[in-house]
């Protein structure tokens, strides 16, 4: 993915809000550099955790 709009970045808000509330992480991983940039610019990208996994396959079979 290369633009995430507003819609998107709200989105990803409204989902970190509800996963908080139900005290559930939610690891983010995948975006572009481009997205990356998107989200750092408004300041949301901050606020994500960042998925440790590198290789997913070793805990999803």
């Amino acid at each position: 993915m290369q633009v995430l709009d507003r819609c998107g970045q709200a989105a990803i808000l409204q989902i970190e809000r509800l996963a908080a509330q139900a005290r559930v992480v939610v690891y983010w991983q995948g975006f572009s550099e481009s997205v990356v940039q998107q989200l750092s610019e408004t300041g949301l990208y901050l606020l994500l955790r960042h998925s440790p996994l590198t290789r997913r396959e070793k805990y999803f079979d």
